[in-house]
């Protein structure tokens, strides 16, 4: 579902070309991905080239994993993606969570957290500060191997679960 944290992101990947290109997952990516769609791959795509600012939509992008193919295929230069699948905001968030784990009382789970934690910022120190995560690399490994992978900031506050969220909670009782 298209909405305006996705709007956002196009207005910055745009400053990083002279093309933006907008890849749409199908249908069955979109499920294995988190949950059945909203909206059809068609209606996605439909939403997206309506955007400002977007020349081409790829419809049917790969989700789990960039090949080098689809990417010289595509002519694609620049692959643009949200800082959550960066190792040192996995390390962040890990952190986080083992601090949040501990004042509950959760010493052991706090260990396990703060040990992925250590790992991803092991990333870090040996990748450098584009290292991606673990979850990263499921999906963009191959364009950070070719070295054009750039981050870009996510919009606190609007995400497709955060609007699923809401939907939910308007719900006649």
């Amino acid at each position: 579902m298209c909405h305006n944290g996705h709007k956002q992101l196009f207005q910055n990947a745009m400053k990083l070309g002279n093309r933006l290109y907008v890849g749409v997952i199908g249908d069955e990516d979109a499920q294995k991905y988190k949950r059945p769609p909203i909206m059809t791959m068609d209606e996605r795509c439909a939403e997206v080239l309506g955007c400002k600012g977007v020349d081409k939509v790829i419809p049917n992008a790969p989700c789990f994993g960039l090949t080098e193919e689809f990417i010289k295929e595509k002519n694609i230069h620049v692959v643009a993606h949200g800082m959550e699948y960066l190792a040192k905001e996995e390390a962040k968030a890990l952190s986080k969570k083992a601090s949040e784990q501990r004042a509950l009382g959760n010493e052991i789970e706090g260990q396990k957290l703060d040990e992925l934690a250590r790992v991803e910022n092991e990333r870090v120190q040996a990748l450098g500060p584009k290292a991606l995560s673990s979850r990263g690399e499921k999906y963009y490994q191959i364009p950070f191997e070719m070295g054009i992978t750039e981050c870009l900031p996510r919009t606190d506050g609007i995400s497709t679960s955060d609007l699923i969220k809401r939907c939910k909670a308007l719900k006649e009782p």
